[in-house]
């Protein structure tokens, strides 16, 4: 079976399977016919455009079944799949935000620090990660990802508690920038005096991980978080990313009590829940400067 099925009877010579394909599979021979380069198979994405940029569905995709390419991916964080037309819903470009609510959005985001009680419901997170987060482009369309939703006050206020522990150590390592040291004698002294400083009022977090060696993988988790937070904002959901407690994530201590795999890293948390407060204005920020060449 070849890596694709182009059906050159529907076929319109359109070219967009050629030009679109990252790796090269789908070519064009001196007659005009359309074939897949079996030699680029290996390095397959699986991004599954070729299906999808067919206006007429002639293309179908074919998962790679040679052991050692699978391995190969396997390590990559490539997962293969078989795509046929008929399993691609329409786009839904059409259901596209003005660019004006865009900017809306992101310009009324804001760092949610208060919390209500509330936890945000299963089914509500297991849509955005389920349904819609799976869409977040990724490096070579590698995946192998995993969100791991912490739920309750208790547990976010031991991982603070281990947190101290990390922020002691860095302290004395000199390895903190002036400033960061002084903010962190402040979280230390606000937490004996019972505030915490580390989650501040959450009672949930997410954490992004994966196995070490998935390549692309630091840029594509900070893209998952980053879209989640412009998803839960405009579903009345704040967001804050947890930077203290990254410091102390890794750890020993911390990944034992989440049950991660001393072979997996996590590279992001954020904080999540229904925000105590609105805010009325927008702050004023810095210009950003652009230059070109």
């Amino acid at each position: 079976m070849e890596h694709l099925n182009i059906d050159n009877e529907k076929c319109i010579k359109c070219d967009r399977c050629v030009q679109d394909c990252p790796m090269g599979i789908p070519e064009v021979d001196d007659n005009g016919t359309y074939y897949s380069n079996e030699d680029n198979a290996c390095i397959c994405i699986y991004c599954g455009h070729c299906v999808s940029v067919c206006p007429v569905k002639a293309v179908t995709l074919n998962p790679n079944n040679d052991k050692a390419t699978l391995e190969e991916m396997a390590d990559y964080g490539i997962i293969p799949f078989s795509l046929s037309p008929e399993e691609c819903p329409p786009s839904e470009i059409g259901n596209l935000p003005l660019a004006s609510q865009v900017e809306s959005l992101i310009k009324s985001r804001r760092m949610t620090r208060s919390f209500k009680k509330d936890l945000v419901p299963r089914d509500v997170t297991d849509h955005i990660f389920h349904d819609v987060l799976t869409y977040v482009p990724s490096g070579h369309n590698a995946r192998g990802y995993n969100a791991l939703i912490i739920e309750g006050r208790q547990k976010l206020e031991h991982l603070g508690e281990l947190s101290l522990d990390c922020f002691k150590e860095i302290m004395e390592n000199g390895s903190l920038h002036s400033f960061d040291v002084k903010v962190h004698e402040r979280i230390i002294a606000a937490w004996k005096n019972g505030k915490d400083r580390i989650f501040r009022t959450a009672n949930q977090a997410v954490a992004i991980y994966c196995k070490e060696h998935i390549v692309p993988s630091d840029p594509a988790l900070k893209f998952i978080l980053t879209y989640f937070e412009m998803l839960a904002n405009s579903m009345g959901i704040g967001t804050v990313w947890a930077g203290y407690f990254m410091r102390a994530v890794n750890t020993k201590p911390v990944k034992e009590y989440l049950g991660i795999a001393d072979d997996e890293v996590v590279l992001g948390v954020m904080m999540f829940g229904y925000p105590e407060f609105d805010y009325p204005m927008l702050p004023k920020r810095p210009d950003i400067e652009v230059k070109y060449f």
